[in-house]
């Protein structure tokens, strides 16, 4: 519960961006599963992508384009 509670402390705090609330989120995903890892993204239908709002590590933020869905079951 403990981790439930810092994960939702962190989507509590102020964001001034669009950007900046996204890799809180993604931050808020990895810290309340325990992860390495967390992330925000969109599922776009023309073109079908799925574009990356936010990664996070342990390590800090991590870039990340949008992947091409054409041809996968996420299509």
């Amino acid at each position: 519960m403990d981790q439930i509670n810092q994960a939702l402390q962190l989507l509590a705090g102020p964001a001034e961006t669009d950007r900046e609330f996204y890799h809180r989120a993604a931050q808020a995903i990895a810290v309340a599963t325990d992860c390495r890892w967390g992330g925000v993204g969109f599922a776009r239908a023309d073109p079908p992508e799925l574009q990356v709002a936010a990664l996070w590590g342990r390590d800090g933020s991590i870039s990340s384009p949008g992947f091409d869905i054409n041809g996968s079951p996420c299509e």
